[in-house]
This record gives structure tokens, C-alpha cells and sequence, in this order.
């Protein structure tokens, strides 16, 4: 989730919290199973204090000011499974903007030799890399589609030691279309103006971070493992060359 703490030194006058009340899990046949936020089976994340950043709460919830609750569990039936989370969350009112919150499903076992649906997706992703970058075509499980495959896994393997959950390492600043590119001209509208007298524009920088953070916002490390992906795509031999 994206924490906020509007600290005066000692205390957060204003902060979101994220509530997790609920987790269901329904499988294949039906059979449903619910579990409360302050189950004893969901852990919490560790925030760079040594601290927890979700606490199991008497009434029944966890509080969440920062990170990740996790949950092992051990699913025995083939198919496909319902996970449902019952949220709420506190806002900082004065910042006008809103808690993001995300679910992900991992699963045991080794990235480089399991052939789900998911990796499925990226490998095909990087084929469409070899034919727009390099003008080649490779099947799904070639030598090359898998060197590529590595490179990701292994970026991925490594995020929590260099990333945030937040992609900094783009500098949108260095891109002047990026907004045109990404935006509206509604949205860009809203933090874009002219003053009376003057023929070029300025632009209200708390609204335009709203849109900034969005882009940026990389809870699972996936725009940084697709970095590294491009950072060799781009300085092949066959690209430099074509």
C-alpha cells in the first residue's frame, strides 16, 4: 500500500491506514473459507525499523500503516479459486487523494522451470520483443526467449534489495511527452495553467504528482524487472546493428 504521514516531529497528525477485516477463499467445489485480518496465520511485512507494518486488532481486523500482509496456504484442488479481501482504509484528508491497495498470488516452487499461465505471459512478451526490436521470431521455450526469462527472474529475485515498491528510476522530468503520451487532456488540464500576462505554462505540482506516483507505483517490482529486460534488449548486438 502507499504509505503518508503528515509528521510534526514527534506523532502523525494524519496518516492512511489501510484495515484488512477479511480474506475468503473459495475453491474449485465451492468449498469457502474465510479468515479474519487478526488471524494468527496471516504475518506482516517488516518496515526498515525492525518494526511490523500490520497489526492484528481485538475487533477482528489488521491495521496496516505500511507493507504487506502474507498468508501461506495450501491449495489441493485444480482449477480456478476465488480470493476475495474485505478492505477499508483511513485517508489524510488534507492530501485529497486516496490508499492503494493490491492482492498478489505466488506460488512455491522454482520461477525458472514452472510453466504457469503467468510466465506463460512473459515469455510470450519477450517473443514480441524479438520481433518489434530485434526482427526476429523465437519460440516460447527457445534458448533465447529463456536467457531473457533468466534476466527477468533474476531482477525479480532481487527487487526487495534495491526497490521501494516506487519506480524512481524513471525520470519522467527527461521525458517531454510523457504526458501527452499517458494522460488526458483533461487530467493534464487539471495541474496545467497559464497565468494572465505571461505565454507559457506552469503547473500545480501536487496535482500533477497524484498522476506521477500512479505511473510509479510498482508494488511488486515488475516495471524494475522489465528494466533490465530492455537494458539488454536494446544494447544486443542485433539491435545496435539491425
Amino acid at each position: 500500500m502507499n504509505p503518508w504521514c503528515d509528521y510534526d516531529g514527534t506523532r502523525c497528525l494524519e496518516q492512511r491506514i489501510l484495515y484488512v477485516n477479511a480474506l475468503t477463499i473459495t475453491s474449485p467445489s465451492g468449498l469457502t473459507t474465510r479468515l479474519q485480518g487478526n488471524d494468527p496465520r496471516f504475518t506482516s511485512t517488516i518496515n526498515s525499523n525492525g518494526n511490523e507494518d500490520c497489526y492484528p486488532d481485538r475487533q477482528g481486523y489488521s491495521k496496516c500503516y505500511n507493507g504487506s500482509l502474507l498468508l501461506d496456504w495450501n491449495f489441493t484442488e485444480s482449477g480456478n479459486y476465488a480470493v476475495e479481501a474485505s478492505m477499508a482504509a483511513q485517508l489524510a484528508p488534507s492530501r485529497n487523494d486516496y490508499l492503494e491497495a493490491g492482492i498478489s498470488i505466488s506460488a512455491t516452487g522454482s520461477p525458472l522451470t514452472a510453466k504457469t499461465r503467468n510466465i506463460a505471459s512473459i515469455r510470450s512478451q519477450i517473443q514480441q520483443l524479438y520481433s518489434s526490436l530485434h526482427g526476429s521470431s523465437h519460440d516460447l521455450y527457445s534458448d533465447a526467449v529463456t536467457q531473457v526469462y533468466e534476466i527477468f527472474v533474476a531482477a525479480l529475485s532481487n527487487v526487495d534489495q534495491v526497490h521501494s515498491g516506487t519506480f524512481y528510476q524513471c525520470n519522467i522530468g527527461r521525458d517531454g511527452t510523457f504526458y501527452d503520451d499517458n494522460l488526458t487532456k483533461a487530467e493534464i488540464e487539471s495541474f496545467r495553467y497559464t497565468l494572465p500576462g505571461e505565454d507559457w505554462w506552469q503547473e500545480n505540482w501536487e496535482i500533477r504528482n497524484v498522476f506521477q506516483n500512479e505511473f510509479r507505483s510498482d508494488l511488486y517490482g515488475t516495471k524494475y524487472a522489465w528494466t533490465a529486460v530492455m537494458m539488454y534488449m536494446l544494447s544486443h548486438y542485433d539491435y545496435l546493428h539491425e
